[in-house]
């Protein structure tokens, strides 16, 4: 059984990995001009940068979506650099919003399959019947989110799964630095940081890991998050170079201060907010972390953008408008 069970969570995260790309791309098509007429026209200084970047993500539930966009606008010159660095550190704590939904329904007394397959059936049963694009597009959403929603339900149900497979709870005596690090290799693998959250929460739930240790994988997520951008820029203008070298340097950082204020954070959450479930106080402190971080770092937008441009500098100093940099 073993082997079958490998087998079997292998073939559900490729169900939520394919749910995930199906429901992006149906957004992309039906919404993508207006995200990026948000994006263009409402990103002219750092506070509605970070607004724009977390309101956005929050919708397309993909930071790394995000990020591509803002490479890609940088990259063309339709946006500043430092507007663009607002808007990556927006999609930090717009991403924090899937932890904090699946935490109040998924992990309450809320049945995600009550209506998931109901979901799932009416995007298969319209996607045979629709003759237009635009009405494909609409029944495939509905598809991926089934397919999101049946994998979240799985996850709850089936975490002793996981833990057979790969028992995180075997790596307790290592401390939570290697936790940190499996937050950092699994993103990067999976690459995706809401499906770390969604099996970290899973953990915490069935009691596979403690609360520190599930904190310290969410950390190491926020790092492992921005391989998708360092990806993105390779080859490219040096200015998307400087961007995506900003998001990891940003998120370093972030990591660096979770560190020093770790158990702080944890005392804020547990005693001060009084957040007792462990499964809601990951999703709560991991948003109260990533809203603290951007606030100590909004007063110092221009500074740290600077100091990005004087890491790498950009000696052609062109942003010349090509088609092949827009998504």
């Amino acid at each position: 059984m073993q082997t079958v069970d490998i087998w079997m969570l292998w073939a559900w995260i490729g169900i939520f990995l394919f749910g995930m790309h199906t429901f992006e791309s149906s957004l992309r098509f039906l919404w993508w001009e207006k995200f990026k007429e948000v994006l263009h026209h409402y990103t002219n200084n750092a506070w509605n940068s970070i607004l724009v970047g977390t309101l956005v993500t929050a919708l397309l539930q993909s930071s790394s979506l995000v990020s591509l966009i803002a490479i890609a606008f940088v990259g063309a010159g339709i946006m500043r650099l430092s507007n663009a660095i607002g808007v990556l550190i927006g999609a930090n704590i717009g991403t924090t919003f899937t932890s904090l939904l699946v935490a109040r329904l998924w992990f309450g007394e809320f049945k995600i399959a009550t209506f998931a397959f109901p979901i799932l059936a009416i995007g298969w049963i319209s996607l045979l019947f629709t003759k237009g694009k635009t009405g494909k597009q609409w029944s495939t959403l509905l598809v991926g989110f089934g397919l999101l929603f049946l994998w979240l339900d799985f996850m709850k149900e089936s975490v002793e799964m996981l833990q057979q497979t790969f028992d995180l709870a075997q790596y307790a005596q290592f401390g939570l630095p290697l936790f940190f690090l499996i937050g950092i290799l699994v993103t990067v693998v999976l690459q995706s940081s809401s499906a770390i959250w969604v099996l970290t929460l899973a953990a915490i739930n069935s009691g596979v890991i403690d609360f520190p240790a599930s904190i310290a994988i969410v950390m190491g997520a926020n790092i492992g998050t921005t391989f998708t951008g360092v990806l993105a820029s390779l080859g490219g203008k040096t200015i998307k170079r400087q961007l995506a070298l900003a998001q990891v340097m940003f998120n370093v950082i972030s990591a660096v201060i979770g560190i020093v204020l770790f158990w702080p954070y944890i005392w804020l959450t547990q005693t001060f907010l009084w957040v007792s479930d462990p499964v809601m106080g990951n999703a709560v402190l991991n948003f109260v972390f990533n809203v603290s971080t951007a606030m100590m770092f909004l007063p110092f937008l221009d500074a740290f953008t600077q100091w990005i441009q004087r890491l790498l500098p950009d000696n052609a100093n062109q942003w010349s408008l090509k088609n092949t940099d827009i998504i």
